[in-house]
């Protein structure tokens, strides 16, 4: 009889521990995109969209416009910092810049993972603030902060 019941309580504890537990967070996981900036010599961009670089296995992330054709990789280089890629795609055609820190007059980044996870996808918050000129003498700027990107 002592034995039935040392099983019985087993189940419950194993019922009771982190297997069936859930946890609740506080705060939430929406994506928002903040103080979003991007300028291409006359040309200015609305930056509406980010994901989170774990997507292709980097630290970083993607920031968007959708409807204006750019896309923003900022990719964290564990040794030499952020480093800006920029893709245009104006009729059809993608143009492609990519800037390293010697080419701005200011380049400062960060993108952290906040702990949150969505879909095996580690979630990033962060930010962006950059001056920066091509080989071509293209100016570009980029001033964003971002939050949630997943």
């Amino acid at each position: 009889m002592r034995r039935g019941l040392d099983r019985a309580t087993l189940v419950i504890l194993v019922c009771l521990g982190p297997g069936c537990a859930t946890t609740k967070l506080a705060g939430s996981a929406s994506t928002s995109i903040e103080e979003a900036r991007l300028s291409v010599g006359d040309r200015h961009y609305q930056l509406d969209s980010c994901s989170s670089g774990d997507l292709e296995y980097f630290l970083g992330v993607d920031l968007a416009d959708q409807k204006g054709g750019a896309l923003v990789r900022l990719v964290i280089d564990p040794i030499d910092g952020p480093r800006l890629a920029f893709v245009f795609r104006e009729d059809g055609a993608g143009r492609r810049l990519v800037f390293r820190r010697d080419q701005c007059s200011q380049l400062e980044a960060a993108a952290r993972y906040t702990g949150w996870q969505v879909n095996t996808v580690r979630d990033v918050s962060g930010f962006v603030d950059a001056e920066c000129r091509s080989d071509e003498g293209q100016a570009v700027g980029l001033h964003v902060r971002f939050s949630h990107c997943h």
